[in-house]
């Protein structure tokens, strides 16, 4: 214990480990060249794209999102985040312990890792689902039902990894606490279940979880059941389509993010200390 407190002390005196943090950043990304991190965030999008495509032909642009938002980025996260935490406790912390280094900017690494794997799975399932809907539409002429624009699958997008940016944090933290399955199911159940229907109600920006379903109301047209956002559909209200819940769920994500994120960094640094 006392030796630790002293290699932690000593840091800032050991050339290259004071303020680089790229140093923490690249020793973090090279521990996952070889694991499944790069393949979930392939493999994910394309099952999502794929079983939307056979399986709900004049929905597949918006189903395609739908999924991913409602069922398996959430799943991707949750796996991302139990992959990033297990690297070092399979060597029981060793390489982080035999060392002298700032447990913060270890944090740090971590967090940017998990949510840069979250970044490339939105963009390959964005890119995807662009690709496949032309291939459809002009290809074998399918007729959508719900088409967004370009520019709104764009958007989508971007705002499906800021709304899910809370749960790297949270998810590295649980992991951490109660063991990887139990972490995925919890999160992944979270997302699917309560943070679908919590998205419909009046509150839904006191929370991070509703937040991305119900941009997605506004930017896609379609509801987080994965009905077209529209009059007599079930679960539809005219509050779904207020524009305004896009800059409030979007500073809501954001701020939960920075909460949770700081949070897990003060309660990553004492836990590593012990």
């Amino acid at each position: 214990m006392k030796n630790r407190d002293q290699n932690s002390r000593q840091q800032n005196n050991i050339p290259g480990m004071r303020n680089k943090r790229g140093n923490y950043l690249q020793a973090e990304w090279l521990k996952y060249r070889h694991s499944s991190a790069g393949k979930l965030c392939i493999f994910m999008p394309l099952v999502t794209v794929i079983t939307s495509a056979f399986m709900t032909h004049k929905f597949f642009t918006v189903d395609s999102y739908n999924w991913w938002y409602t069922m398996m980025f959430p799943g991707m996260l949750s796996l991302l985040c139990g992959i990033v935490i297990e690297k070092d406790q399979k060597m029981k912390n060793h390489s982080l312990l035999s060392i002298p280094c700032d447990m913060g900017r270890v944090w740090d690494a971590k967090v940017f890792c998990a949510a840069s794997f979250g970044g490339i799975g939105c963009l390959f399932l964005g890119s995807l689902t662009i690709l496949v809907g032309y291939l459809l539409e002009w290809g074998l002429h399918f007729q959508f039902q719900i088409r967004p624009s370009l520019g709104a699958q764009m958007l989508a997008i971007v705002l499906i990894w800021i709304g899910f940016l809370w749960m790297v944090p949270f998810g590295l933290f649980l992991t951490r606490m109660i063991g990887k399955i139990p972490a995925t199911i919890a999160l992944f159940v979270m997302a699917m279940v309560v943070d679908t229907s919590y998205s419909l109600t009046s509150y839904y920006w006191v929370l991070p979880g509703g937040v991305t379903a119900r941009m997605m109301c506004v930017v896609l047209g379609v509801l987080p059941n994965g009905l077209p956002a529209r009059p007599g559909e079930m679960t539809w209200t005219p509050q779904v389509m207020d524009p305004n819940s896009l800059w409030i769920g979007t500073i809501s994500a954001v701020v939960w993010f920075l909460i949770l994120w700081i949070a897990g960094k003060i309660w990553y640094e004492r836990r590593m200390k012990k």
